[in-house]
């Protein structure tokens, strides 16, 4: 079995709102990746991660999110901005560990 790439990058803290936003970003994503006829496997697998409340990712999930929330913050009305620009903090300053 193969070690889980999880083990050493910190959680991501987010509420159940933020767990809303990162949700309805990723959708947004999907739709738009899928529009591009790219494959949409890891971003629906996120959707579950997501929903089911896990709080490690790997770099590559993290990067999903990050890409997500990049699309949808010019869509969001402006408390989900304020909400996405941390999460982005919160993501960025994982991914530089």
């Amino acid at each position: 079995m193969t070690p889980s790439t999880h083990d050493h990058t910190p959680a991501l803290s987010y509420s159940r709102e933020d767990a809303w936003l990162l949700h309805a970003a990723l959708l947004s994503y999907l739709d738009r990746e899928a529009a591009s006829g790219r494959d949409t496997t890891p971003i629906a697998q996120l959707l579950i991660s997501i929903e089911t409340g896990q709080s490690k990712f790997d770099r590559h999930e993290l990067k999903i999110l990050r890409d997500a929330l990049v699309s949808h913050i010019t869509e969001a009305s402006p408390h989900e901005q304020a909400r996405s620009r941390e999460l982005l903090c919160q993501i960025n300053s994982i991914l530089r560990t």
